[in-house]
């Protein structure tokens, strides 16, 4: 049993509370805008699931196991049917070509191998299909970017695997998508520093 894994499903709800409302419109952008059948990456406990269109045929792949009953209360007192799947983003257990959409919010700042992961995605995405995601990112900002390299490796122990300093847009970029839009955000969560997110699609 990983503790840190359960103290991190145990606390996740009550840290997301004081910014929920704040991410509203980018899970329409992400989970609200995917289609066919959807795989997400990460859910945690749930919180893009009620913004998913009700024809889609959902499938969720989380690593924390000790996710997955909050997972499945949210599911059922929505009334949505999930397919759900314990494994790893740099590992994902599909076949190639078996998504229409591909859904992440705020999980690939924790994955254990980012390169990996978009090359994963990449594989078990159709043809044509979308991988929508929102996400924090490092700062452009030089001072500040010095500081996140600074106290991640505090933070990222702190915070069950977070990295604040992932430069997610310049690894797309290199994954040379069919099309790539992303936009750019920064996001208050009621203290002085703002936190840089992107949010946007990958069509392959």
């Amino acid at each position: 049993m990983n503790l840190n894994d359960k103290i991190f499903a145990v606390l996740y709800d009550r840290v997301n509370e004081s910014v929920e409302s704040r991410l509203v419109q980018f899970r329409q952008k992400t989970a609200g805008l995917a289609a066919g059948h959807v795989l997400e990456i990460g859910p945690g406990t749930g919180a893009n699931l009620s913004f998913y269109k009700s024809k889609s045929k959902l499938t969720v792949l989380e690593k924390n196991e000790f996710m997955f009953p909050k997972l499945t209360d949210v599911a059922t007192k929505i009334g949505i049917n999930v397919n759900l799947v314990k494994g790893d983003s740099f590992c994902i257990p599909f076949s190639d070509n078996s998504f229409d959409s591909i859904v992440t919010t705020l999980v690939l700042c924790m994955v254990g191998d980012l390169q990996a992961t978009i090359a994963e995605i990449k594989r078990v995405l159709k043809y044509g299909g979308t991988f929508y995601f929102y996400e924090h990112v490092k700062s452009h900002n030089v001072i500040r970017n010095r500081f996140e390299n600074y106290i991640n490796p505090c933070w990222k122990y702190l915070t069950n695997g977070c990295n604040l300093n992932r430069d997610l847009e310049r690894v797309l970029s290199n994954f040379r998508f069919t099309e790539l839009h992303v936009e750019r955000h920064d996001l208050s969560v009621g203290l002085l520093i703002k936190i840089p997110n992107i949010v946007g699609y990958a069509i392959l």
